[in-house]
């Protein structure tokens, strides 16, 4: 069962990290390659990447001291793979309080994203 909640948990950091990083290249000019790549990817999957281009310049972009979101978001995904990497070298499961707090932290400016997005922007995004 341990390995199962690992494979699961690497799969949405990793995830997690690849929207991180889209976003993160729309937030910042650098690395022009893969904001290229990536905006490829998700317009393959049909994700129409002009909205979220607007979307990663308005303030709600940058709530942690002007920091993009993103790369907060990059960090917390890089944590994850890394707890994700743990378990499934050592066979257990644990959670140290920091990831705990982090993820109800996560829950919280999720919401007040969500919720800003729908009503305070009015715009869609589909990441």
């Amino acid at each position: 069962m341990a390995g199962l909640a690992a494979a699961t948990l690497l799969v949405l950091a990793l995830t997690a990290l690849v929207v991180s990083a889209y976003f993160a290249t729309l937030a910042t000019p650098r690395l022009p390659a893969l904001r290229r790549s990536l905006s490829r990817l998700f317009g393959a999957c049909g994700i129409e990447t002009a909205t979220c281009v607007v979307l990663s310049q308005t303030p709600q972009a940058r709530l942690f001291a002007g920091v993009p979101n993103a790369i907060v978001g990059l960090a917390w995904s890089l944590s994850l793979t890394a707890l994700a990497l743990e378990w499934l070298v050592t066979g257990i499961p644990r959670v140290p309080l920091g990831f705990l707090l982090g993820a109800a932290a996560s829950l919280v400016v999720s919401a007040y994203l969500a919720f800003s997005l729908v009503f305070v922007l009015r715009r869609s995004c589909p990441l």
